[in-house]
């Protein structure tokens, strides 16, 4: 990508300056960082007041791959500076579906269409979206695998979720707060409805804190860390991120979903009440 395409999120043309605002302080849009243009040119926008500084411009110029909408993503190491949205700096990667947080998970992002890719699957080079639709895939023949175990009951619907987690993880220390302030919310509506945090021992993740430090602080119950339940379930629902909430009608072993993390997050976006978590968990349920 050539220096003169690269534009700010609403597409005005960057010109290269010395001199912005009346103080010549300025902070980048996309990695939040503090600069003075005299030392520091920046790349300016003056019609949205947005700005790129020497680097994060330079980075942009090498970023080639666009959204499925065929727009262009930013790279971006702080999302809230760059977009309000993001609080947190907390974003799904629409790529491997795992939740990400800057500036740990720099991402590419497009602002027109909320559209994430973490640096992993960026730098991968490949089909984005087929990537997507392999791991849809791989969820959906799970889904059918426990379908067809399915228990036939009259009985009402009773769900559950396992919430896989780490205190190695900055990804779950920020997603976390997120489930529970939902989690408390379908307490009121289901009181036999519970969680259960799952956690296993993984080669070149050693854990920050015990496990029982780490649980307490959230507001459901946990199964023994690396237990042989915990592994078992690991195994059972072929985690491959994390954090990952899956949930489960206990009336008769169906599997719901593997994707309670994205569902809440879909629903932060919209607030759409078709959208909301427990509720369509529910419809869904047998």
């Amino acid at each position: 990508m050539d220096s003169a395409s690269v534009t700010c999120t609403k597409s005005h043309a960057l010109v290269a300056s010395n001199q912005v605002y009346h103080h010549n302080r300025y902070t980048c849009n996309a990695c939040g960082e503090h600069y003075d243009a005299a030392n520091d040119m920046v790349r300016h926008c003056e019609l949205c007041n947005f700005d790129l500084c020497p680097q994060c411009f330079s980075d942009q110029t090498k970023v080639g791959l666009r959204c499925p909408q065929k727009h262009r993503l930013f790279k971006v190491t702080d999302l809230a500076t760059f977009n309000e949205e993001y609080n947190g700096n907390i974003y799904m990667c629409d790529g491997c579906g795992r939740a990400r947080i800057c500036p740990f998970h720099p991402v590419l992002h497009c602002p027109l269409c909320s559209y994430d890719l973490c640096g992993e699957c960026g730098n991968k080079n490949t089909d984005v979206e087929k990537l997507k639709l392999a791991r849809y895939a791989k969820m959906f023949e799970l889904e059918k695998k426990f379908a067809a175990q399915t228990i036939s009951t009259t009985a009402s619907p009773k769900l559950k979720g396992y919430y896989f987690t780490g205190s190695w993880c900055p990804a779950c220390e920020a997603v976390t707060p997120i489930v529970s302030g939902f989690y408390k919310n379908w307490k009121q509506k289901d009181s036999d409805f519970e969680i259960f945090a799952v956690g296993i021992k993984l080669p070149n993740y050693p854990e920050r804190m015990s496990w029982e430090a780490y649980t307490k602080t959230m507001p459901w119950k946990s199964i023994p860390f690396d237990s042989a339940k915990a592994r078992e379930l690991d195994k059972t629902y072929e985690i491959s991120g994390y954090p990952t909430l899956v949930i489960v009608n206990t009336s008769n072993n169906e599997l719901i979903t593997l994707k309670g993390i994205d569902d809440i997050f879909e629903y932060r976006e919209d607030r759409e009440e078709t959208k909301e978590p427990f509720s369509k968990w529910l419809k869904k349920a047998k």
